[in-house]
């Protein structure tokens, strides 16, 4: 089967350390429009692989990485005990940068999308750098860290230097809960007022659809589709909903800027 895109490993070097990830660039193309995919809590590139394939194909070039730290099958550098929301918004700014230095890359069209966690790290980033940011994609964002981090533990002090968020995996150190204890991520997200598509399945139990609808009255610019039966992650089943919804979402914002 014949591609007509290009697949190639893009390491960025930070002072923090090496970040890993894959480039999608569709063939004989220069100033395209840009997607930058973030990947969820324990995640890594390969959960947005599918996302990758399906956009570069309609002529995007599309990144998607591991943040640093962010699962024990991460390929770049960094431990999970060292990650939090807030190491990843670092990463991002890394990341943003980069891939908008890049010459085949039209720096004023970046659309972000973020899973889960990444959908926190993506809304954070986006509300900080509104000027590097075009259009920004939501999938089942995790806003709900803030409110698990205090029902796990009754103060910072009970917070011990490392704990399972679920199981073995998920061993995070004292940094996760301590960058997010006070913060309130619904104060920052609605300084972006460029387009925002946040997409949630009805019947997700790990992040409540409360946490999108709260979203959705927040931002100014705001599009709230919900897929009915979905948990936290789609997979093969709603998935493909999911890209209806986003593809029609950028094709309705495409002359924005």
């Amino acid at each position: 089967m014949n591609k007509n895109y290009s697949v190639s490993e893009h390491l960025i070097q930070t002072k923090d350390g090496k970040i890993f990830g894959l480039l999608y660039k569709p063939d004989n193309i220069m100033n395209a429009p840009t997607i930058i995919i973030c990947h969820g809590f324990t995640g890594t590139y390969r959960d947005n692989i599918d996302y990758a394939e399906h956009f570069v194909s309609q002529g995007y070039v599309v990144y998607i990485f591991d943040f640093r730290g962010g699962s024990i099958e991460s390929k770049s550098d960094g431990k999970m005990t060292d990650m939090s929301v807030m190491t990843e918004v670092k990463d991002l700014n890394e990341v943003v940068n980069n891939i908008r230095s890049l010459k085949f890359v039209q720096p004023n069209r970046i659309t972000l999308i973020g899973k889960s966690q990444g959908g926190v790290v993506s809304a954070i980033f986006a509300a900080r750098n509104p000027n590097l940011i075009n259009k920004l994609v939501l999938i089942y964002p995790a806003f709900v860290i803030h409110d698990d981090a205090h029902k796990l533990f009754k103060s910072l002090d009970e917070v011990p230097e490392t704990y399972k968020v679920f199981d073995e995996s998920s061993t995070v150190g004292k940094r996760y809960a301590q960058d997010i204890w006070n913060y309130d991520v619904y104060k920052e997200i609605g300084k972006f007022d460029k387009p925002v598509l946040i997409i949630h399945g009805s019947k997700d139990k790990i992040v409540p659809i409360f946490y999108s609808e709260k979203a959705s009255k927040i931002y100014p610019n705001v599009t709230f589709k919900i897929i009915r039966g979905a948990g936290h992650g789609f997979g093969p089943t709603y998935t493909p909903e999911s890209f209806q919804y986003i593809d029609s979402f950028l094709k309705k914002t495409k002359n924005f800027s």
